[in-house]
């Protein structure tokens, strides 16, 4: 017999709904103190004689997101508390700033709560009492009595109180009471919850992952007003274009921040400029016979050179968001519009004639790059047993095939399209199975994305037992090395 949390799961997943809406119903499950409890409970709401499956888990994640709203007030913190919470963490923000401010500025951050003590309050008078069954079925009778002594303690110990504040400035209180600030408590441990509240110091409950601040462009232009400034840009001499760039990159790190990927960075003038650590002749011949050979997205070349130890391969900004960070917002039919898309660049990139000597090899018929390689380089390769023998595993290939070697969570979308195919440094003639086990390979831990590739290339051919071989060899080079 399954177990609550089986059974609860496969019966979100068997509902016909929203991406987002599986995603939330399973993370009450997965992401409870008890799953089995959590599930236990979802399962009995679903048990209405007068509500189909579909409408019984929407009304239940209408209730769920009304709890969770209840972390989002803003509760007024006592007065003289200031002085302490800028006591411990200083007088700067606590997410957004690891230096105090300037000498002679006034700091804009305030204390906040992490979880304003008016929950319990507000959960009690809503809904006949359903958000608490809820939350206790999320968080466990422990846990709540712990979370009830944490916040109703206010006002009768100084130290409890600091517990549950922080300093923000304004913008990040908004974005944290928005759900945009990743959080996640401190290790559990074995004991209970009382000893715990007994053992606690003043710092805050919860600790900070991350948070992803990205602004906008400053210059926007058209399409047609970029293309003329770029080709009048390319009559400066170069080495006035190269020292721009340089300044530009550090230009562009003080308005965007430092990009996720340290050899990428947004600059002004709706450009990217990527510092190529390695292939740098090769990403810039692949971007070329992309844009010779096919009508894939590709970033178009605006400028390519060298500036003291910095190769500088200067892009038009793509438009849209990479899929890794909306992957779960797209609806079903946008997944399969893309998936399909993907399909037809990969068909179109297979087309780029090889014009070089070896039958395996880079864009320029030089050795092969690739993070699955030994070495993470080898070749170029006469022979496909050539190839297999250097990657210590041999797989049945029929033919050798241009391949763009981008990671696919870096694709760019928008509006549910797919809107370009970027990092081309590991571009070559590699054998047909690479592109969909290179796939895998990257999204592995991720089945949402795994099933959008095989889906991708599912017109293209049957490669499962090349990526079953490929399963094996990572598991004794995770690295390819």
């Amino acid at each position: 017999m399954a177990s609550p949390k089986l059974a609860a799961l496969e019966l979100i997943s068997s509902a016909r709904l929203e991406p987002t809406e599986h995603l939330l119903l399973k993370q009450f499950v997965e992401g409870a103190v008890d799953p089995d409890r959590a599930a236990q409970y979802l399962l009995s709401t679903i048990n209405t004689p007068h509500q189909d499956v579909e409408t019984s888990l929407r009304c239940f994640k209408a209730d769920w997101r009304d709890l969770v709203m209840t972390l989002t007030v803003l509760d007024p913190v006592p007065v003289g508390f200031d002085e302490l919470v800028r006591r411990r963490d200083g007088p700067y923000c606590s997410i957004s700033s690891i230096d105090p401010p300037k000498k002679d500025t006034v700091s804009m951050s305030e204390p906040a709560y992490i979880i304003p003590p008016s929950m319990f309050h507000s959960i009690h008078l809503a809904k006949d009492g359903r958000m608490r069954t809820i939350l206790d079925a999320f968080l466990s009778p422990l846990h709540i009595a712990r979370l009830k002594a944490l916040l109703q303690s206010h006002g009768a110990d100084d130290r409890t109180v600091l517990q549950n504040l922080w300093l923000l400035s304004p913008s990040i209180q908004s974005a944290f009471r928005g759900g945009h600030v990743n959080v996640e408590a401190r290790g559990i441990t074995s004991k209970s919850p009382e000893t715990e509240l007994q053992e606690l110091d003043s710092a805050p409950e919860m600790s900070l992952v991350g948070v992803g601040l990205f602004g906008n462009g400053v210059y926007r232009f058209n399409a047609l007003a970029r293309r003329m400034f770029y080709r009048a840009w390319l009559y400066v001499p170069q080495w006035a274009r190269m020292r721009c760039y340089y300044v530009l990159v550090r230009a562009g790190r003080w308005l965007y921040g430092v990009s996720s990927w340290q050899d990428v960075q947004l600059v002004p003038f709706g450009l990217v400029i990527k510092d190529c650590l390695r292939s740098y002749e090769n990403e810039v011949n692949a971007l070329r016979l992309v844009a010779q050979h096919t009508s894939v997205p590709a970033p178009r070349i605006v400028d390519t050179g060298v500036y003291g130890n910095k190769k500088y391969l200067v892009m038009p900004r793509l438009p849209g968001q990479m899929l890794g960070d909306v992957l779960h917002l797209m609806s079903y039919a946008e997944r399969d519009r893309f998936a399909n898309k993907l399909g037809e660049c990969v068909a179109e990139i297979r087309q780029i004639p090889n014009s070089k000597p070896y039958l395996l090899c880079d864009t320029l018929g030089g050795p092969l790059s690739d993070h699955r390689i030994p070495d993470t380089c080898g070749g170029p390769f006469n022979t496909e047993e050539d190839f297999n023998d250097h990657l210590t595993s041999h797989m049945n290939c029929t033919s050798a095939v241009f391949f763009s070697g981008q990671t696919p969570p870096q694709n760019h979308i928008d509006g549910g399209q797919l809107s370009g195919i970027v990092d081309w440094e590991s571009a070559g003639y590699k054998p047909e199975y690479w592109e969909y086990t290179k796939a895998v390979w990257t999204s592995l831990g991720d089945p949402i994305l795994q099933a959008l590739f095989r889906r991708a290339f599912e017109p293209l051919g049957n490669y499962e037992a090349e990526l079953a071989a490929e399963r094996k060899l990572w598991r004794y080079t995770p690295f390819g090395v």
